[in-house]
């Protein structure tokens, strides 16, 4: 597993750990989350992967939400 570090669109870093997880549910099917870490916050988040590579508008412009720095 390789660990990388991603900076989100409004500037905050973060180690992601696991890019392609299925969370775990009771009865319905599991979606894809990416699984990170907040390297200011120091807190673990999920993300639907779909909505982990989109992009997003700012200011007229698409650019990642998540973009690879290492």
């Amino acid at each position: 597993m390789k660990t990388r570090i991603f900076k989100h669109y409004k500037g905050g870093r973060y180690l992601v750990l696991i890019n392609d997880a299925i969370e775990s549910t009771n009865g319905r099917e599991g979606r894809r989350v990416v699984v990170y870490f907040s390297c200011q916050k120091e807190t673990w988040h999920t993300r639907e992967y779909k909505e982990f590579v989109e992009f997003v508008e700012v200011s007229g412009v698409l650019v990642p939400r998540f973009e690879e720095v290492l």
